[in-house]
Order: structure tokens, then C-alpha cells, then sequence
């Protein structure tokens, strides 16, 4: 596994410097440059759609996984573009294909994970403190950084006016 991180930079690099050797620098500049235009737009597209839908969704109680999948996986794809190289690009362009798209979330989701979590939809409903099954850390905290402030004492008289 740490050679593929080591061996992805160079990969990328290896592509951007074969399409300047094909084309010209400029042709490479103007990949790089477009392709971070594109994934910006298609990360605020995704952004919108998303708040779109999950605020129709608490309106309506129930939150659908196959919605907000697509919007993930579109967000994931701008993210690739911004990476300068071609080899991301080409992963984006993957990413993109629909049915590909389903392979990718069983061969990369846990099992019974996120996939099994979002196969029904969440309910909008309230939980008390005993049905959660979370854990509860007590403590107490100061701020730091802060001013201090003593509360009066019971003794003391109150500030004359």
C-alpha cells in the first residue's frame, strides 16, 4: 500500500509532463487549469443539491442514502479534478458512469456499514437520554484564555449606588 502513495505523485506528474510532450506546455496548462474550474463547479453543485435535498428532506421526516450517494459522488469527482494530473481526471470520468458508480460503492463500503445504514432512510424522531445508547463523558471544563469571573459571595453586601 505505501507504494502506491509513494508511486501516485509520480504517476500524476508522468501524465501532465506526456501530455505537455504531445501537445505543448500550454495545452498542459490549460488541462490543469480547466479540469480545477470543473471540480470546483461540480463540488458547489453538489454542495447546493445536497442542502437542497436534506432540507426537503426534514420537511418531509425521512432522509433517502441514494440521494445524498450521488451528491457524495459528485463532490468526491470535483475533488479528483482539482488534483492536477490526468490519472485522477480519469478516475473523476469513472466516478461519473452511473453503473460504475455502484461497483465502486460495494467494493469501497463497509459491510453492513454506511450502505446498510442508509438502505431503509433515517425518521426524524426525538431520543431520550436513556434510549440512547451512546456514551455520556461527565466532567467539568474551564476556558482558557478567559477572564475570570468570582461569583459574590453570600456574606458580602451588594455594591452601594
Amino acid at each position: 500500500m505505501r507504494w502506491i502513495v509513494f508511486l501516485y505523485p509520480w504517476l500524476e506528474l508522468w501524465s501532465l509532463l506526456a501530455l505537455g510532450s504531445r501537445t505543448s506546455a500550454g495545452m498542459a496548462m490549460l488541462w490543469v487549469l480547466g479540469a480545477g474550474v470543473l471540480g470546483v463547479i461540480m463540488i458547489r453543485v453538489a454542495g447546493a443539491q445536497t442542502l437542497g435535498q436534506l432540507r426537503t428532506a426534514q420537511q418531509s421526516g425521512s432522509l433517502q442514502a441514494q440521494l445524498l450517494q450521488d451528491n457524495v459522488a459528485l463532490a468526491i469527482v470535483g475533488l479528483l479534478l482539482l488534483i492536477p494530473g490526468m490519472v485522477s481526471d480519469a478516475v473523476a470520468v469513472l466516478v461519473l458512469i452511473r453503473p460504475l458508480r455502484g461497483l465502486i460503492y460495494r467494493a469501497v463500503a463497509p459491510r453492513g456499514g454506511v450502505s446498510g445504514a442508509f438502505s431503509g432512510g433515517f425518521q426524524n424522531t426525538h431520543h431520550s437520554q436513556q434510549e440512547d445508547d451512546g456514551v455520556t463523558l461527565e466532567g467539568e471544563y474551564e476556558q482558557v484564555g478567559a477572564r475570570r469571573v468570582t461569583p459574590p459571595s453570600r456574606d458580602s453586601e451588594p455594591p452601594s449606588q
